[in-house]
């Protein structure tokens, strides 16, 4: 699993900003991203959750702490993530990932963007990476 405590801004656009885990090549990426701004929901705050099998849209979470979790099921071959916000838990689907594309999540990325004076990444907290395993 892997969570992070996050806080997007809707008075500064908080846009393609956030944690996710990659390969080192970034060819395999499961993780979070604010998306303030995007070409279809104008003005609408919202965290996509991306996966190799498929992303998602989670309106709303901006303007408020949230806790962003990311979990990697490899018996099952799945990853999903999860959002926690005052107004309670979003919990993705449930998306494809090979063994190969698990194997290949070798490194934590923050990603900010910092594009002009209109935007600002997001704020990070409480970053932890650990492996559960159930017998």
């Amino acid at each position: 699993m892997f969570s992070v405590d996050s806080y997007a801004f809707t008075s500064y656009r908080s846009h393609a900003s956030g944690p996710r885990l990659t390969s080192q090549d970034f060819s395999t990426a499961v993780g979070w991203t604010a998306d303030w701004y995007d070409a279809t929901n104008r003005g609408q705050p919202q965290w996509q959750f991306i996966s190799p099998g498929g992303d998602e849209v989670v309106r709303g979470g901006f303007d408020e702490l949230v806790h962003l979790e990311v979990f990697v099921d490899g018996v099952a071959g799945v990853v999903f993530g999860r959002l926690i916000r005052s107004e309670g838990t979003s919990e993705t689907a449930h998306y494809p990932i090979s063994p190969a594309q698990i194997s290949s999540l070798t490194e934590v990325e923050l990603e900010e963007d910092f594009r002009d004076s209109l935007y600002l990444g997001v704020e990070l907290d409480n970053i932890l990476v650990e492996e559960v395993c159930s017998p």
